[in-house]
């Protein structure tokens, strides 16, 4: 059986102050994604500026992991976009 992976904590708008949500977000990615405090700050800014981001890197950093759990904590939905494995290697 596979071990069972941190659960990220659903992020819904309340009436709290915008500080406090980011940090309540970022807590809560943090708790799935490790040492990748860099990434997750810029991944966080990109959404809220309404960007788009293309997460490089070699496998292993949990580029996927942290978008799905972005996506559980914002509330988005599920539906996959466009992803195109590229390989730096070689």
């Amino acid at each position: 059986m596979p071990p069972t992976r941190p659960r990220p904590t659903s992020w819904r708008p309340t009436s709290m102050p915008s500080a406090q949500r980011l940090r309540q977000v970022r807590q809560s990615i943090g708790r799935v994604i490790f040492g990748q405090h860099t990434t997750i700050d810029q991944t966080l800014i990109t959404l809220l500026a309404g960007g788009h981001a293309l997460l490089i890197g070699v496998p292993g950093l949990a580029k996927t992991r942290l978008v799905e759990t972005l996506g559980i904590v914002v509330g988005l939905d599920d539906k996959r976009g466009p992803m195109h494995a590229r390989s730096d290697a070689g």
